[in-house]
């Protein structure tokens, strides 16, 4: 907690509003830790990010399976058929993209 945010807590300080606003984003900001992707069936889309992420899933079920990334992230892979609560909107609407080299692209013919 920064030191201005501790003294309006104490009624110390009063906030402007810039200040008011860094205040609001210190205590509401989060940091989001897990991406889902609704996919038509998690074991075998699993299949296609082991290979991209060059690791195992870390969860596995018919219904979702989870990796979780070198930066803590956790990708998951949810059927889109189980979803709970029901997933509305399918496809079109997001992507993940994949830093590669030069090498890496020319090898894989991106």
């Amino acid at each position: 907690m920064s030191s201005h945010l501790r003294k309006v807590k104490e009624g110390k300080d009063r906030p402007s509003i810039l200040a008011t606003v860094n205040i609001f984003w210190e205590i509401v900001m989060i940091n989001p830790n897990l991406i889902i992707l609704y996919v038509d069936n998690p074991l075998e889309s699993a299949s296609l990010y082991a290979d991209l992420l060059e690791t195992a899933p870390t969860d596995s079920h018919p219904t979702f399976v989870s990796f979780t990334l070198a930066s803590g992230i956790m990708l998951g892979l949810w059927s889109k058929h189980t979803a709970s609560p029901t997933a509305l909107l399918m496809g079109g609407g997001g992507e993940i993209a994949f830093s590669v080299t030069d090498e890496e692209a020319s090898s894989c013919n991106l």
